[in-house]
């Protein structure tokens, strides 16, 4: 009989609105608040038809699907919910407004209870909840991975029981029963975890204690996560440094062309200076590239954004250097600008002044500049107020300083407040690897310039690399800019170069002479004579380095460091 199934306590509350149907829509049971609403006797209601008790009520007898219908039995508004449950007949539940209220809460009571079992099992952290007393209530899948005990170890004890028993070795929970305030401590567990334990206490509207829920990390992963943290933190620290290194290499080969074993620890070494603000002095002949240095320097510095301001010391009148330097005033002196001028050290305020020829600089002068270099300050010509500057500063020279030092025509003070880093840049003489790929270099670049497409002869590489360049790299440049201009040919040989410089006629005999003369010579003199003469003569005869080394049987390294000795 379907009158059974409302007897269950789970449906004790729509028990009372419901109505029985067999299969043939007779009734067979009908709840108490029904009969009192309709005015009849349970034994008039009971074994008659569905349509004679409630004639307006539609229902398809024969329909295998719940449906819903809104009845109303004489003031009362009901939501009638028809059940089949075949074969056996239909449920009738009749819900009033008050129902479907008490429904709705019981529905959003479980939603919400099985939402907040939801977030409490995903949580990544051990959640731990325990009544006003420290008696377990509940506790997530992640406790039990991070502490290593179980639902049935714990769910039902008490905390000091566990602590009794050794499960646990201190108990956050109990301190808080005692303190009512939040308590963090590092609570050790059976299985040997360290964990870090946050337990914070729910109070009710009394502000008692209701319940106390622990939040519990397993401090072994924290380390673990710091550790890795480190490891990558400083891994990405090595890249960027290694990153900015090769940026840095990059910069630098694109501007300065070399193959010399020196030149590339000088470049190293300006790599170097670039992250630093002392002051450099750059030596060297005219020529050599000491402007370029100074530049690479101050672009792979921290200053590479602001100003990179150069002067040629050399190249401006006595009575104007001053001003340019430091400028002026309005009216300062005759001929002056109605308008202050700014100098070149306050335009180059967080950048870079390059003093190109700082040994012309006249020695009245000196005393102002080194001035500077103290107190990192400047006056104007005609100006009361010193003005702060922040400069790097960068000079140059291709004079003996020290020499002129020595014989009072530089200041000693100055010399040494320049002298903090010096780099000796040396001639090209001196590096002849770097000749050919600086030859090459410059080709590529008039090629580009002039819209030309020359290259060089291996014989006329060859004589520029036996060539003393006094003029250095701009030397070099210089000549190679005008063969491009001047050959008619695309293939640059040797008769160009001897027609553009008549100088490589002289050094083709000069590096390549026959005539020997061992006079007056010690035996070692004269072997290392008889070898220069015997390398020269064959390179010249097979035209390259490589084929001479093949010829003399020795690697081509032993030529060419020869050939430079």
């Amino acid at each position: 009989m379907l009158s059974k199934i409302v007897k269950r306590k789970d449906i004790e509350f729509l028990a009372t609105k419901t109505v029985i149907l067999n299969k043939d829509g007779i009734i067979e049971k009908i709840s108490r608040d029904i009969i009192s609403h309709l005015g009849f006797s349970e034994e008039q209601i009971v074994g008659k038809h569905l349509s004679e008790v409630f004639p307006d009520l539609k229902i398809n007898l024969n329909g295998k699907q719940s449906h819903i219908e809104n009845y109303k039995i004489n003031d009362s508004n009901y939501v009638v919910n028809i059940i089949p449950v075949m074969p056996s007949g239909y449920i009738l539940i009749f819900l009033s407004e008050s129902g479907l209220k008490k429904i709705s809460k019981i529905y959003e009571f479980e939603r919400v209870n099985k939402e907040l079992n939801s977030i409490i099992e995903s949580c990544y952290d051990g959640i731990y909840v325990t009544d006003n007393q420290g008696n377990t209530l509940r506790l997530n899948k992640s406790f039990e991975r991070i502490s290593g005990l179980s639902k049935e170890q714990l769910i039902g004890k008490n905390v000091m029981e566990l602590v009794n028993q050794g499960i646990l070795a201190d108990s956050a929970t109990h301190k808080v029963i005692k303190t009512k305030q939040p308590v963090t401590i590092i609570q050790k567990v059976k299985s040997g975890k360290h964990l870090l334990v946050s337990c914070c206490p729910v109070l009710d509207d009394k502000g008692e204690i209701f319940r106390i829920v622990t939040n519990a990390r397993d401090m072994t992963e924290l380390n673990n996560l710091r550790e890795q943290l480190q490891e990558s933190q400083t891994l990405a620290e090595k890249y960027h440094s290694e990153l900015t290194i090769l940026r840095q290499q990059k910069q630098i080969s694109k501007k300065i062309i070399t193959k010399s074993s020196e030149m590339k620890r000088l470049v190293e070494v300006c790599r170097r200076l670039a992250d630093f603000d002392s002051t450099v002095l750059i030596l060297g002949e005219s020529g050599v590239g000491k402007g370029l240095i100074a530049r690479c320097i101050h672009d792979l510095s921290p200053r590479c954004s602001e100003s990179f301001v150069e002067i040629n010391c050399g190249a401006i009148p006595e009575n104007l250097l001053e001003s340019e330097l430091f400028g002026y005033e309005a009216g300062a002196f005759t001929g002056a600008n109605k308008k202050k001028k700014m100098g070149l050290f306050e335009l180059a305020h967080k950048g870079t002044i390059f003093l190109d020829e700082i040994a012309e600089m006249p020695y009245n002068l000196q005393a102002k500049l080194l001035r500077v270099l103290q107190e990192k300050e400047i006056r104007r010509i005609g100006g009361l107020k010193p003005v702060k500057v922040d400069v790097r500063v960068i000079a140059a020279t291709n004079k003996d300083i020290e020499e002129m030092v020595n014989r009072g025509r530089f200041r000693e003070d100055l010399f040494y407040r320049l002298n903090v880093v010096p780099i000796t840049i040396p001639p090209l003489r001196q590096r002849r690897e770097d000749i050919i790929p600086l030859a090459i270099n410059f080709l590529e670049e008039f090629n580009k310039k002039h819209n030309q497409k020359k290259h060089f002869t291996e014989e006329v590489l060859q004589h520029m690399m036996f060539f003393d360049w006094k003029g250095n790299v701009r030397e070099l440049k210089n000549l190679v800019e005008r063969l491009v201009i001047l050959s008619k040919n695309d293939v640059i040989d040797i008769n160009d170069l001897i027609f553009i410089d008549k100088r490589f006629r002289k050094s083709e005999k000069q590096f390549f002479k026959k005539d020997n003369n061992y006079d007056m010579l010690t035996l070692e003199e004269a072997k290392k004579e008889f070898e220069k003469n015997l390398i020269m003569s064959v390179v010249q005869k097979v035209g390259s380095m490589r084929k001479a080394a093949e010829v003399l049987g020795v690697n081509p390294s032993t030529i060419s460091r020869k050939l430079r000795k």
